[in-house]
């Protein structure tokens, strides 16, 4: 499992979480101590990326805003996906599950800050 970085640190992290070729689930990601705020998504064969979040990292739920689904659009190029600071808000884990089987493995980068004390 990644980790988003340091808790002590004041500065942005990135980490990377990857979907394994034939799979559509991510690994997951640490995010104690930090909020993930936008992804960088490679070109991806499904179409798009739904958030998940967990506070045990064993049972998942799939993220809503304002009574939406949260996903991430895939495209055939790299993109940067920023989300709303607080979508992820005292999320401790969180995944992407793809909408499609990859053809091969994609690493997507998490970008997350440090949690204001």
């Amino acid at each position: 499992m990644a980790s988003l970085g340091n808790a002590n640190s004041n500065k942005a992290a990135h980490a990377e979480i990857t979907i394994a070729s034939g799979g559509t689930i991510s690994d997951s990601i640490d995010c104690r101590g930090r909020q993930a705020l936008a992804f960088i998504v490679p070109a991806m064969t499904g179409t798009s990326l739904v958030v998940q979040a967990s506070v045990d990292d064993t049972n998942w739920y799939a993220v809503s805003y304002n009574g939406v689904e949260v996903t991430i659009p895939a495209s055939a190029t790299a993109t940067y996906q920023a989300i709303p600071s607080n979508v992820l808000a005292g999320a401790e884990f969180v995944r992407l599950v793809s909408s499609g089987a990859e053809a091969a493995n994609r690493s997507i980068t998490v970008v997350g800050l440090q949690l204001v004390n």
